[in-house]
C-alpha cells in the first residue's frame, strides 16, 4: 500500500485494530524511529469515489478480529518485512522495472510523489516517521524544484 510512506517493518506489524475505518486512519505504534503516529488516509479520490487505499483496507479488515495482522502471510500470521522481497521482485519483473527494486524503494517513491505534489516536508516527516532535516537532506533537489515551480505558477509566468 504505497500511499503511506511507512517503513516495511512498521507495515508488517500493523493489526486490524490499527486501522480506524470511520476516520480512515492508520495508527503506527512505533518503527525504526520509535515514533508512534496516526496517518490519515484520503477517503475519496479526485473523482469522489472511495480511495483505493480505503477500499483495500476495508477488504483487509472485513470479518477479522482486532488483533489479527492487517497484512497477513499465507499462514495468516504477521509478515516479516524481509519476506516481501521475493514478492516485490516478482512485481518488478512483471512491470519491467529494475530487478534491484525493493520495498524500501516504494517508500522513497511515495515520499518523492508527496514532495513533488507540494506537500510540506513537515507533513511528510510526520507521516513517514522521520525528521524534517532528514527529508530536506535526502530530497533537497526535489524540494528546490517544487519551490521553483510554485514561484513560477504564483507569479503568473
Amino acid at each position: 500500500m504505497p500511499i503511506v510512506p511507512v517503513r516495511p517493518g512498521a507495515l508488517a506489524a500493523l493489526t486490524v485494530a490499527d486501522y480506524e475505518r470511520c476516520k480512515h486512519s492508520l495508527w503506527v505504534h512505533a518503527d525504526k524511529a520509535n515514533v508512534g503516529r496516526c496517518v490519515t488516509l484520503p477517503a475519496k479520490d479526485k473523482y469522489g469515489t472511495p480511495h483505493e487505499s480505503v477500499a483495500v483496507l476495508a477488504e483487509l479488515t472485513h470479518h477479522k478480529l482486532p488483533g489479527a495482522p492487517l497484512f497477513a502471510n499465507e499462514s495468516r500470521g504477521h509478515w516479516k518485512a524481509y519476506a516481501w522481497n521475493d514478492a516485490i521482485k516478482e512485481v518488478a519483473v512483471a512491470a519491467k522495472l529494475p530487478s534491484a527494486l525493493t520495498i524500501h524503494w516504494l517508500r522513497h517513491s511515495r515520499i518523492t510523489d508527496l514532495i513533488t505534489a507540494g506537500v510540506t516536508p513537515m507533513t511528510i516527516a510526520k507521516m513517514a516517521g522521520i525528521s524534517v532535516e532528514q527529508i530536506e537532506k535526502t530530497y533537497h533537489h526535489l524540494i528546490d524544484d517544487t519551490a521553483r515551480e510554485a514561484l513560477v505558477r504564483g507569479a503568473g509566468y
